[in-house]
């Protein structure tokens, strides 16, 4: 493992050609999320194929450099963007893109890799993600929560706010929607894509909501800004021939995992006793499952990730047919 600190370079496996990027910040809950991410990718040997590339809060590197130890792991220092008096004050989301807009770790990231999966620390990858066959022309995405689904008028003035701000910005908007946040594809289309969603987060939390107004969930909200600065993004920059939709974040819910799911995300759903509440978790309300249990869920599959160690998995790993 690597830590980059003065940004000399990723060095790590020089075979691996594609990488996993994520941010890691000073909190307890996000150094332990990240070790589901981490513990995903090496039970099902993803790290012979992906570099995993974490950019890390200066405060807490020492502390992920000794718990996490990998030759694929490289982590890279990096302050987080939401700083008192400054326009990201509050808004920690805009970390987990930030590092594109940097212009020495955005090189590094596209001399290094072909391609990436732009992610957050609380996901999950499954061993679908390991032989997926990749493509020059293609950028799959997460299916977003930020619509609204308390009905159709709801929906409509959302999408309506969106290509609003897309034409006022000078951009094309061509009806691609529910763009979740991780992204997949050719490291350049994914930094550009990030690039230009920083800059449109940046003017949403300007001007989308005036007077000290933050618009309320469901609905218009500002703490959504950077999923519609994503959407916007994603149309002025892709068509939707080259997207794909639903195949990463996917639900951690009792729907089982099927042979086109690459990745879970852990969202704040609470709704079943079976599925994977990562609130519960953090709380220590969650059940351990026993590894001979019969995984019957994407939910109870996240389960059984946080509740176990590396050493229990990879056993698990060996008898687990998703589907």
């Amino acid at each position: 493992m690597a830590i980059i600190r003065n940004n000399i370079g990723i060095q790590n496996n020089p075979q691996n050609k594609n990488a996993i990027i994520v941010y890691i910040d000073n909190k307890e809950k996000c150094v332990e999320e990240f070790s589901w991410l981490w513990k995903s990718w090496l039970m099902w040997n993803i790290n012979k194929e992906w570099d995993l590339v974490a950019f890390t809060n200066p405060a807490i590197i020492e502390t992920i450099e000794k718990r996490f130890k990998h030759n694929n792991l490289s982590l890279l220092p990096m302050d987080s963007h939401a700083i008192k008096g400054t326009e990201w004050e509050n808004y920690g989301f805009v970390n987990s893109f930030s590092m594109f807009d940097n212009p020495v770790h955005n090189k590094l990231i596209n001399e290094k890799y072909d391609y990436i999966l732009k992610t957050d620390c609380d996901t999950f990858l499954t061993k679908n993600f390991k032989t997926i066959k990749l493509d020059t022309t293609k950028v799959h995405f997460g299916t977003g929560l930020y619509y609204p689904d308390q009905g159709i008028d709801l929906i409509n003035m959302v999408r309506e706010k969106i290509i609003a701000t897309s034409k006022a910005m000078g951009l094309k908007y061509r009806n691609i929607t529910h763009v979740g946040a991780s992204m997949l594809g050719p490291t350049n289309t994914i930094s550009s894509i990030c690039i230009l969603q920083k800059k449109i987060t940046s003017i949403l939390l300007k001007y989308g909501w005036q007077n000290g107004d933050v618009g309320k969930w469901p609905g218009w909200w500002k703490g959504t800004a950077s999923m519609y600065a994503g959407e916007i993004a994603v149309n002025h920059l892709l068509k939707p021939m080259n997207t794909v939709l639903g195949n990463i974040d996917v639900y951690c819910t009792i729907n089982k995992i099927t042979s086109t799911d690459l990745h879970i995300h852990a969202w704040q759903v609470e709704d079943s006793e079976i599925l994977f509440n990562k609130r519960l978790f953090h709380k220590g309300k969650l059940p351990k499952l026993k590894t001979n249990h019969r995984i019957e869920s994407a939910g109870e599959y996240c389960s059984m990730i946080a509740t176990h160690d590396l050493a229990e998995l990879k056993i698990f790993a060996s008898k687990l047919n998703f589907y």
